[in-house]
């Protein structure tokens, strides 16, 4: 991933409303889609249909932490798995990641143990380059979600498939 990759999608990322996230555990890709506004697109004029997808792959690593805060004293950890992903994403749309976009590495898993709601790893000892962290708060909800992937490569495509960066 070069600096100008990196650039788009931290700007995206943390200023775009967050569409949804699918991971597929086969081919070991995670997408992303946002959707940012006019004047942030990258391309320039911006398409009718603005929608992107930011694409990491092969991904090492994936876990998430979905906590409902209803009882602010008793946070409830939230269990899913990759399948439901996308629908865990569907009480987050619309909302813009707080989070730094890349950290430096996965989260301790041994560590943060039964404060995860989801954790898969692959056992082929690639896609572990960087790390994608995504934090969402539920509009006008009590929910928040936080999700780490590590992964080698990074695309960005448009809504047509086509890679922009």
């Amino acid at each position: 991933m070069n600096a100008v990759q990196r650039g788009l999608v931290e700007q995206l990322l943390g200023s775009s409303p967050v569409l949804g996230a699918e991971v597929d555990i086969r081919y070991r890709v995670l997408a992303v889609t946002v959707e940012p506004s006019a004047a942030d697109h990258p391309v320039d004029p911006a398409p009718a249909d603005r929608r992107l997808q930011v694409v990491v792959h092969p991904v090492g690593s994936i876990a998430a932490a979905l906590v409902d805060h209803a009882d602010p004293t008793a946070p409830t950890i939230l269990h899913f798995d990759e399948t439901q992903l996308a629908d865990v994403f569907n009480a987050f749309a619309d909302a813009v990641s707080t989070a730094t976009a890349f950290d430096d590495a996965m989260p301790d898993v041994d560590v943060l143990g039964d404060r995860l709601s989801m954790f898969g790893s692959a056992q082929t000892g690639d896609g572990t380059a960087t790390t994608l962290h995504l934090h969402l708060d539920e509009p006008g909800g009590t929910l928040t979600l936080d999700l780490w992937a590590s992964f080698d490569e990074l695309e960005v495509r448009d809504a047509d498939g086509q890679v922009i960066a």
